[in-house]
């Protein structure tokens, strides 16, 4: 995967007119790679993506990669690997919630309904962000946090890659290398991201 932000908009948050393209291509991957280890998610949009969920014996399992714009299939297999494929409104719900950042299936009927515990349920969905619109990789665009996130690491990064410090008193000048390198997220950073980890699931109950 590749960055999430491009150069013009590094170059922009810096205030700089011209930019050495490749440095900051390759901070802002890195930046984004942070950001997406930090989060545990992939963030950018895929289409059609398969997963296989372990049931823990709940009524509801907990889709990995936020947001879940659709769910186009659900099947489970059994111990002998026989596939049952499941039908949206009579076997299972897909639950969205705010921002489509919810991301459940719910077992139906819901009384007395749960997924069998151990029981492995495959699913194909699609999630994370686009560009802007409506439909497939045009859905919803990065958050402004996550973008701001990404910007700030690369910042840090382009203009004090050692992440040094420097103070003057006078005639006296003194640089610490010891402090925080540029290429992390820090506690400000992760306080903006709190709430895309996807245990902080918007609309959850």
């Amino acid at each position: 995967m590749g960055a999430l932000v491009d150069s013009d908009d590094l170059a922009d948050w810096l205030g700089l007119t011209t930019i050495n393209t490749a440095r900051a291509e390759l901070l802002l991957e890195l930046a984004s790679d942070l950001v997406r280890a930090e989060l545990d998610q992939i963030i950018d949009y895929v289409a059609d993506d398969e997963v296989d969920l372990i049931a823990r014996g709940a009524n509801v399992l907990l889709l990995p990669q936020l947001p879940v714009w659709e769910v186009s299939n659900v099947e489970t297999v059994d111990d002998a690997g026989e596939t049952t494929i499941l039908v949206a409104g009579t076997d299972y719900r897909f639950e969205a919630g705010e921002d489509h950042r919810l991301g459940i299936l719910r077992r139906l009927p819901i009384v007395r309904s749960v997924w069998r515990d151990g029981l492995t349920v495959s699913v194909t969905y699609s999630h994370g962000y686009g560009t802007g619109g409506s439909t497939g990789e045009d859905v919803v665009a990065l958050p402004g946090a996550i973008k701001a996130a990404v910007l700030r690491v690369s910042a840090r990064g382009y203009t004090n890659p050692a992440g040094k410090r420097q103070e003057t008193m006078g005639r006296y000048s003194y640089t610490d290398g010891a402090t925080t390198p540029g290429l992390v997220l820090t506690a400000g950073d992760k306080h903006d991201l709190d709430r895309f980890y996807p245990g902080h699931r918007a609309g959850a109950k």
